[in-house]
């Protein structure tokens, strides 16, 4: 079932993260504590890291997500799900759930009860409309049951664990920024004091500094993420078959290329479905983490798998 590189996960995965976690030690701890390199502080963010991974992957992911997915209750498609995750050696079978769209998706997250797998409604109705076959569910739940097997959503998490950190400040303090920024204009009319527009705009230049070095350390993540989906694909296409894969691929860009974004609700870690949702923000445009399907496709007709 496994590939020979998805052994050697964890080991990319922990490279990645001390990479990314040294490049904002570089930038941020160096102007904190001294230009000298602290392995004891460098070794405490590995540590704060690691545990702020793995609460946002068991905890606040859950949470965020919680509004948005419903469980569902199918014993056909829970049946294939639980013969699927007893093939694929995976203990805990997934709870079935279901988001309200019209695209074919399908993404898993994790719980501290456990891991989840959740379904658009589209793609419920495209199955039992006989416009998806039960080969093509059954390849596209396998997909997803490889991101369980390979412990994609806690690895995730941490590589973007110091990345979405300094993110958030970021984010927190080009907001603080703009807010004391007007009132400081506001201030300057009425008192001629500009002191908190000068305060204002620095703290928004360095926000904003923050939030564009987190983006460009992210791209380093971003090539993680696609080699999950990688990995991902070749699990579901060794799990019931590369055709069977494929042709899930296909049926779900075709479908979903049909769609119109406008009217469509947004989905909830768009980075974390099978394929890219239809709606997304221009931002998450730019950064893509998901390899395009054709290089997707192309790569399970090179493993030769039936």
């Amino acid at each position: 079932m496994e590939s020979t590189i998805s052994k050697y996960y964890w080991i990319y995965t922990i490279t990645i993260f001390i990479i990314t976690t040294f490049i904002f030690y570089l930038l941020f701890g160096g102007v904190l504590f001294g230009a000298g390199f602290n392995l004891a502080i460098f070794f405490y963010m590995l540590i704060v890291g690691f545990i702020i991974g793995l609460i946002s992957a068991y905890v606040i992911g859950p949470l965020i997500l919680w509004s948005s997915f419903k469980k569902f209750d199918d014993l056909r498609i829970e049946g294939i799900i639980q013969e699927l995750s007893k093939r694929a050696g995976i203990n805990r079978v997934p709870k079935l759930m279901i988001f309200n769209s019209p695209e074919y998706n399908a993404l898993v997250y994790e719980s501290i009860f456990g891991p989840r797998l959740a379904m658009t409604s589209g793609l419920i109705n495209g199955f039992y409309s006989g416009n998806v076959t039960e080969d093509e569910l059954k390849a596209i739940i396998g997909h997803e049951l490889g991101h369980i097997k390979h412990g994609d959503t806690l690895r995730r998490w941490i590589v973007q664990s110091w990345i979405s950190i300094f993110h958030s400040i970021g984010s927190f303090l080009l907001f603080t920024g703009f807010i004391l920024a007007g009132i400081g204009s506001v201030e300057a009319v009425l008192e001629r004091d500009t002191a908190n527009i000068l305060v204002g705009l620095v703290l928004s230049a360095i926000g904003g500094m923050m939030m564009l070095i987190s983006k460009l350390v992210g791209l380093i993540a971003l090539h993680h993420d696609r080699f999950n989906e990688y990995l991902a694909d070749e699990f579901g296409a060794r799990l019931v078959g590369g055709n069977s894969m494929i042709s899930a691929l296909i049926k779900i860009h075709q479908t979903n290329s049909g769609i119109l974004p406008k009217g469509i609700p947004y989905s909830p870690y768009p980075d974390s479905w099978q394929v890219k949702p239809v709606k997304t923000n221009p931002i998450e445009n730019l950064f893509s983490d998901h390899p395009p399907i054709e290089k997707r496709i192309e790569r399970i007709k090179k493993m030769g798998i039936q």
